[in-house]
């Protein structure tokens, strides 16, 4: 073990003990009394590498025509899952500007609500509709009298519009689409927030998802010109590839392909079935684990108020016991802590920390400068912005200790323990003991799917596959089973194969890495210590080494066809050469905060060869990726179904 370090892969495999990053050292942070402000949750989108405010500022007056198409004052009722996308593409006083005097959200059971103008703005699920049906029901029950318009993000079905004909509501309400596509999240992040993709697509065989993500990039086409190179691995990244090229053709006339010069050099489109190890590891950089263990959802945080100085006292109970942070690039200190390992989080805070205390003494031996000296020092001050500093260092501070606290537990650092043999070289004979022993001890059910999930992963199926199902289903019970059955339908619960796949790309992909260091590292495999995505190594070598042509055999081994063309109608690149090349990575079914720093990391080692910005449908982690899979059935359903004996 090194020191200030991380025990490096192989090593842990041999130990019972906890890895060094588990150990967070207290006496490195320095404390700032009371955090003052709290970044705005929208990002300012200043260093992006094409400018993606724009379609920002799509989204915002489509948003706007859409309101001002309902005259007067009106009620907006929103699918739940819509709030926060809607939150990072206009603010409040937008929606109170075009005449929304109150917000509701869709949920059973009666819309109680004096305005007479009702628009629902909503996701076309079965669900939705039948509860916007039920609500509108209810209203002509009651007499009364109301006008309704429903708008479909991101378009209407079919069967949504049957739905409303069946339950005979189809001539009360006015229809419309919110073409609300790929919302920026920060500097160089996209996201369609369409959180059943992975599931829709590759376990019901629903393709919508992939229709949605080819209609966003033929968007961005037409805005930021034709990608000159479109290279794609995986069955739906293909299926993807293959609607782009039907869309441009009804969209646009072949003189119309080259007008507008292209801002974006080539596309990588990967599907998550090519990468199903990474999304099941715990993720190890500081952004990954505040979304591991507090969660982050839509750049949010909730954190207790506390953390943030805003402690209530038993007089006045007024102030709120949690408080949504957020997390993006408008926050400096954390634009430069997210990526980092968070074995290196300390250190990293205590210098932030002795360099305010720097500035602070300065101020104190001003009186002897001279004039130009003191502007020197005002201007560091203004460009330092030391007052959101203070409180980012006190806020991060704060959520630092929280993780370190979590990552000390020992059902932690097992976890841990047991995710590093499963990517190792050794005998792996423990590993179905694992398994069996956290379903014995009845760990939480999504945590045993993650954990059973990579281990198929890795291990090209699960030994002893059925005695497990059985024990799973005699512990979490027989409704159960269609959950497995999803599972099984992924490849992530079948019999274990002779074929060892991920043994083979572990060594021509150089996955592991047992000597990297967490501190100041040179290769990506830090952000899992130890260990580099797969995706985020295709995207290597396609972008900053020789292409994917001497990688052939690895992608052999991993599903789907390969897609690697050149767009004879795209304008060729002007300006100078040197300018960095820019790659948009798109992601179907998922993308991990640690993958996205991964990315990060090849883009910074580049010298400027290239910048990445990352679309995805939707940032997730292996428990919300597991959690799509898992069916909500009553026990009582499958009673006639499986036969434990």
């Amino acid at each position: 073990r090194r020191k200030g370090g991380v025990c490096s892969v192989a090593s842990l495999a041999h130990k019972r003990r906890p890895p060094s990053f588990l150990i967070f050292s207290h006496c490195l942070l320095w404390r700032v009394i009371k955090c003052e402000a709290i970044m705005s949750g929208m990002p300012q989108l200043k260093n992006s590498p094409v400018n993606i405010a724009a379609i920002r500022e799509h989204a915002r007056r489509e948003l706007q025509e859409i309101l001002k198409s309902v005259p007067e004052k009106k009620a907006l009722v929103l699918d739940q899952k819509l709030a926060g996308p809607l939150g990072l593409v206009a603010e409040r006083a937008l929606l109170k500007d075009n005449g929304v005097e109150k917000t509701y959200y869709v949920l059973p059971g009666p819309l109680q609500t004096e305005l007479i103008r009702v628009v629902y703005l909503v996701r076309p699920t079965i669900e939705t509709v039948r509860i916007i049906a039920s609500q509108i029901l209810a209203h002509r029950e009651r007499g009364e009298k109301k006008q309704y318009w429903i708008f479909f993000v991101p378009r209407k079905t079919i069967l949504a519009e049957r739905i409303l004909e069946q339950e005979t509501v189809y001539d009360y309400v006015t229809m419309g689409e919110y073409g609300l596509d790929f919302i920026p999240f920060d500097d160089d992040v996209l996201s369609l927030e369409y959180d059943m993709a992975f599931r829709e697509v590759f376990v019901d065989g629903d393709t919508s998802a992939l229709y949605y993500t080819a209609r966003a990039l033929v968007k961005m086409e037409s805005m930021f010109g034709l990608f000159r190179r479109v290279m794609a691995k995986g069955h739906g990244a293909k299926q993807v590839v293959d609607v782009m090229k039907r869309l441009q053709r009804e969209l646009f006339t072949p003189k119309e392909h080259g007008e507008v010069e292209p801002e974006i050099d080539r596309v990588i489109i990967l599907d998550r079935h090519v990468d199903l190890v990474t999304p099941f590891l715990t993720q190890l950089t500081y952004e990954g684990l505040i979304d591991e263990i507090m969660g982050i959802s839509n750049s949010l945080v909730e954190v207790d108020a506390e953390l943030v100085g805003q402690q209530s006292t038993g007089l006045d109970q007024s102030k709120p016991k949690t408080i949504k942070i957020a997390l993006n690039s408008n926050d400096k200190l954390y634009s430069d802590a997210r990526d980092r390992n968070f074995s290196s989080i300390g250190p990293f805070l205590h210098s932030r920390a002795n360099m305010l205390k720097e500035v602070e003494l300065e101020r104190h031996t001003l009186q002897d400068r001279q004039v130009s000296q003191i502007k020197d020092y005002v201007k560091k001050l203004k460009e330092m912005n030391v007052q959101a500093e203070k409180s980012a260092l006190s806020l991060h501070t704060n959520i630092a200790e929280k993780i370190g606290a979590a990552i000390r537990k020992t059902e932690f650092s097992s976890r841990i323990e047991t995710e590093q043999l499963l990517l190792s070289t050794r005998e792996k004979s423990e590993i179905y003991d694992a398994l069996e022993e956290s379903v014995n001890r009845e760990e939480d059910f999504l945590s045993v799917l993650r954990l059973v999930s990579l281990a198929s992963a890795t291990g090209n199926g699960i030994k002893k596959c059925e005695t497990l199902q059985r024990d799973i289903l005699q512990t979490y019970g027989y409704e159960k089973l269609f959950t497995l059955q999803n599972l099984a339908r992924v490849g992530l619960m079948k019999k274990q194969e002779s074929k060892h796949t991920f043994s083979s790309l572990r060594k021509s992909l150089r996955l592991v890495d047992e000597n990297v260091d967490e501190m100041d590292p040179n290769d990506m495999s830090y952000v899992y210590s130890g260990y580099a995505p797969i995706s985020a190594r295709l995207v290597e070598h396609a972008t900053v080494k020789q292409g994917w042509g001497p990688i052939d055999e690895a992608l052999k081994l991993l599903p789907g066809p390969v897609v690697d063309e050149t767009n004879a109608d795209a304008r060729p690149r002007s300006g100078s050469r040197d300018a960095p090349a820019v790659c948009l990575v798109v992601f179907i079914g998922g993308v991990t905060f640690t993958e996205i720093s991964a990315l990060r990391f090849i883009e910074r080692k580049s010298n400027g060869k290239v910048r990445f910005l990352i679309a995805t449908t939707k940032i997730i982690n292996g428990h919300s990726l597991v959690r799509t899979l898992v069916e909500n059935v009553d026990s009582g359903a499958v009673g006639q179904l499986w036969d434990p004996k």
